[in-house]
């Protein structure tokens, strides 16, 4: 029993609310990462024009860990511009999209991926999701997206995944302590935002909404 059932507290969500802002800055990142976007912009602006390739989106293999709300929608998004998408979820029971290929272990799922993209929940434990021994199991030049969780994965593995090469790119938006000042912030490679990929003025105000109803019905479910 939780603190608050202890205390006859209901506690209520909006899960719908953040799905599409989330998925959207997601794609932002992965995008942004892929094209150098950010890179161009401040090199531009201090006079250098050199052009480095990037690379298509379109024909990867897409890793999405955790095949919830937001999974779904990024990947319905991400078929759409011609990605393959694999999947690692042990709490989803039948496949929502016969195009998604469910991967039986983290492992397998990060063996065979360009690209990887959390959206899952902590650990029963707390513990890091993507540790030093997952990031080994890598492809050489994966790019790793997250918008879930700081605690999903261990920062210090990953910034010598980076160094190694084995992560070559990375668009986080949560950290383990934020505001983030860390280390990874020495990389041009890792994009970073501030944990805000739900904040657009649409999904605010459909939060609002949510919680209203969600208090409206619980006062009726009360008085019934």
């Amino acid at each position: 029993m939780t603190e608050a059932e202890s205390r006859k507290v209901r506690i209520l969500t909006t899960p719908e609310a953040p799905v599409i802002a989330v998925a959207e800055h997601a794609l932002a990142l992965l995008l942004s990462v892929m094209k150098r976007i950010p890179q161009y912009n401040t090199n531009i602006r201090q006079g250098d024009h050199s052009i480095i390739s990037g690379s298509l989106l379109a024909g990867k293999t897409v890793g999405i860990v955790g095949m919830g709300r937001i999974g779904q929608r990024f990947s319905s998004i991400l078929i759409c511009m011609g990605c393959k998408i694999r999947y690692v979820d042990p709490f989803l029971k039948f496949p929502p999209n016969a195009e998604w290929e469910p991967v039986p272990t983290l492992g397998k799922l990060v063996e065979t991926s360009d690209i990887i993209s959390l959206h899952a929940s902590p650990r029963v434990d707390g513990l890091p999701l993507i540790n030093s021994a997952v990031l080994r199991h890598c492809k050489k030049g994966t790019i790793l997206i997250n918008t879930a969780r700081g605690i999903l994965i261990d920062e210090t593995a990953l910034e010598q995944a980076v160094k190694d090469g084995i992560i070559v790119a990375a668009g986080l938006d949560v950290f383990i302590k934020e505001p983030y000042m860390g280390s990874l912030l020495k990389y041009s490679q890792i994009i970073v935002t501030p944990h805000i990929a739900s904040n657009t003025n649409e999904s605010r105000e459909q939060m609002e909404r949510e919680a209203v109803d969600n208090l409206i019905h619980a006062k009726r479910s009360i008085f019934a």
